[in-house]
């Protein structure tokens, strides 16, 4: 069986940003209710990257299901920035 397709969700509100997770969903949308699910929704608007094509030997250093604030991404390498079309912004 295939496993299901890697989305990262990065949320915020009107004081700036949330936390991000990694999850694996069928769709964004189902990203969404999975962040919920799994207790890593903080709430306020989300950004939605994905599919991404991923293995999961590739999702190291990142867990699924799990929130992470900015100081805990930037510990584990930073995450690269992309525009809407998946090209890495410098």
């Amino acid at each position: 069986m295939t496993a299901l397709p890697v989305f990262w969700l990065s949320f915020s509100c009107e004081t700036g940003f949330l936390g991000a997770c990694v999850v694996r969903a069928i769709s964004p949308i189902a990203a969404v209710a999975r962040a919920e699910k799994e207790g890593c929704n903080p709430g306020g608007e989300v950004l939605i990257w994905g599919p991404l094509p991923m293995t999961d030997e590739e999702l190291p250093p990142f867990e699924l299901n799990r929130l992470y604030s900015k100081q805990e991404i930037d510990d584990r390498g930073g995450a690269t920035k992309v525009d809407y079309n998946g090209n890495e912004i410098p």
